[in-house]
């Protein structure tokens, strides 16, 4: 998969590699800013080393993510379940 995924309300997603590590290790999500500019932001997954900027990735078919999304920008928060956005 590396196009990226329409989650709603103006949400997109699509896998990353990091490091030549096969397999996802995160998500790059990118929206409109209220700001009028577009935004992208990366969420990285656990891999067991938990930290505060990281997600846990509880399926990739359909995208569903343990903890909520904010962009620190325009505000934008919510949840990617069941391969929707959900707004908070």
């Amino acid at each position: 998969m590396s196009g990226w995924v329409d989650l709603g309300h103006g949400v997109q997603v699509r896998p990353y590699v990091q490091g030549g590590v096969p397999g996802h290790a995160g998500l790059l999500e990118r929206h409109d800013c209220t700001t009028g500019r577009e935004h992208t932001g990366m969420l990285p997954f656990d891999r067991g080393q938990g930290g505060p900027q990281v997600w846990r990735l509880v399926s990739s078919d359909p995208w569903t993510l343990d903890g909520s999304v904010l962009c620190h920008t325009c505000g934008l928060h919510g949840w990617i379940r069941e391969g929707r956005w959900v707004p908070a």
